[in-house]
């Protein structure tokens, strides 16, 4: 039976629950106490975000192209930033890595072709510049030990598609069903 022990105040307390759902991302924890094994996709491309901000007239329209090698999309959001994404092969998984690394990707929008792209990589960065696979997680099964993994904790699938919010949601509405069926 799942049981979560912890000290409150200098006194250990246990709680004992008919149901544990882990929701704890990629790396899940209670997946791995569970002795679940992940599998995943070979990733074939690569994918790196950076948040910035920059004049808030610059860019109110969602932009995607191609350029070489690279995919790109920018995700404008309120108050002048936005969300750049640029993705390309996996071989070249390194191509924003290092200190200087967000430069580098904002100085890549120079070369693409959307209106203000010159604007766009002078932006000031906001976030870290982050490079992740684009590949599949899957389980064989969710279930485990009176306990069920949903979202990323379950596995996801490639976020080009855009679709991991989408299925956590999912997954909570049809555990939420059969936990109502009882």
């Amino acid at each position: 039976q799942p049981e979560l022990a912890f000290t409150h105040q200098g006194h250990e307390r246990r709680i004992r629950a008919r149901l544990l759902i882990g929701a704890d991302g990629r790396g899940s924890t209670v997946r791995k106490q569970l002795g679940l094994t992940l599998h995943e996709t070979q990733p074939r491309t690569v994918c790196a975000g950076l948040l910035v901000r920059h004049a808030p007239q610059l860019l109110d329209y969602l932009a995607a192209g191609t350029r070489g090698d690279a995919y790109y999309f920018l995700f404008p959001r309120d108050h002048g930033v936005t969300r750049l994404y640029i993705l390309w092969s996996i071989e070249q998984r390194q191509r924003f890595a290092g200190a200087d690394g967000a430069r580098r990707f904002l100085d890549t929008f120079r070369s693409y072709c959307f209106p203000h792209a010159e604007q766009m990589a002078a932006a000031e960065p906001i976030g870290p510049c982050v490079t992740y696979p684009m590949n599949d997680g899957y389980l064989d099964s969710p279930l485990a030990h009176n306990s069920v993994l949903v979202g990323d904790a379950a596995g996801w699938n490639d976020p080009i598609v855009g679709q991991g919010l989408s299925i956590a949601l999912r997954d909570v509405r049809i555990v939420s069903q059969l936990l109502l069926q009882d």
